[in-house]
C-alpha cells in the first residue's frame, strides 16, 4: 500500500525552483578574479630596489617608515619583487616634502582631543639601466587623524602610529598607481 502525500501547493514549488535558480546564478558569477597588470612598465622588468626615502621635514626617523611600508607593499604584492640595488632592474625613490600636525577636535574646555598628521611626498619609479623615468608623482597625500593627549610618550606612540598607517596607505596608492589597479 502506498502513501500519498499531499502535493505541494504550485506557489510553493515556483518559490522553491526560482530560489535554487538565484543561488545557482549568485554562485556561479561571483565575479571574483585575480587582477592583471594593465599598465605600461615593460614585463621584462621584475625587480626594484627602494632606498632610503629622503626626508625634507625636521621629524627624524619617518624616512624609515615611509621606506619599509614601500618594500613591503611591493613584497606582498609581487609584480615587482624588491631586491639589493645590485640585481634590481628599477629604482623607486622617495622623498617626505612636508608633514604636518593640526588639532582636529577640542573637548569644552579646550583641550586638543584629536590630531591630524598630513604628510606631501614625491615619488619615482626609474629603469636602472638607462635611468628613464617609468612613472612619477610629485604630490603623493595622505593623512591620519590620532588620539591627542597631554602624555608626551603616548602622544608620540599615538603619533607614530598614525604616520604607519599613512606611509602603508601611500604605499598602497603609489603602488596601485604604478599597476593602473583600480
Amino acid at each position: 500500500m502506498k502513501t500519498a502525500y499531499p502535493a505541494r501547493p504550485a506557489p510553493a514549488r515556483m518559490s522553491l525552483r526560482l530560489g535554487a535558480a538565484a543561488f545557482l546564478l549568485a554562485t556561479a558569477g561571483c565575479g571574483y578574479h585575480f587582477s592583471e597588470r594593465t599598465d605600461a612598465i615593460p614585463v621584462e622588468l621584475k625587480t626594484v630596489t627602494i632606498p632610503l626615502w629622503k626626508n625634507d621635514t625636521s621629524q627624524p626617523g619617518i624616512e624609515t617608515i615611509f621606506t619599509n611600508a614601500m618594500v613591503k607593499q611591493f613584497a606582498a604584492r609581487g609584480w615587482l619583487d624588491p631586491v639589493s640595488t645590485g640585481k634590481a632592474d628599477t629604482v623607486l625613490e622617495g622623498k617626505i616634502e612636508t608633514l604636518d600636525v593640526q588639532p582636529v577636535s577640542f573637548s569644552s574646555v579646550a583641550i586638543e582631543l584629536e590630531d591630524r598628521v598630513s604628510v606631501v611626498a614625491s615619488v619615482t619609479l626609474r629603469r636602472k639601466s638607462d635611468e628613464s623615468v617609468l612613472w612619477s608623482s610629485s604630490r603623493v597625500l595622505g593623512s591620519e587623524v590620532y588620539d591627542s593627549t597631554p602624555d608626551f610618550n603616548v602622544n608620540l606612540r599615538n603619533r607614530e602610529q598614525a604616520l604607519r598607517k599613512v606611509a602603508s596607505d601611500m604605499a598602497a596608492s603609489v603602488h596601485d598607481q604604478i599597476f593602473q589597479v583600480y
